[in-house]
């Protein structure tokens, strides 16, 4: 028997560009990206979605 668990999470904010390079921020999507088998990005007006598959 295979399991999958899929997490969505959305928010309300918008995306803006970073002023300036900041290693204490950042980590965050790449960790997503070579954590989860599968992970989906979608930003809109309204907010973003993101959808990671284990």
């Amino acid at each position: 028997m295979q399991v999958t668990v899929t997490v969505t999470v959305t928010d309300h904010g918008q995306w803006r560009p970073q002023p300036a390079p900041d290693p204490r921020r950042g980590r965050g999507l790449p960790l997503i990206h070579l954590l989860a088998d599968h992970a989906e990005i979608t930003p809109t007006d309204h907010g973003t979605t993101i959808t990671m598959t284990w």
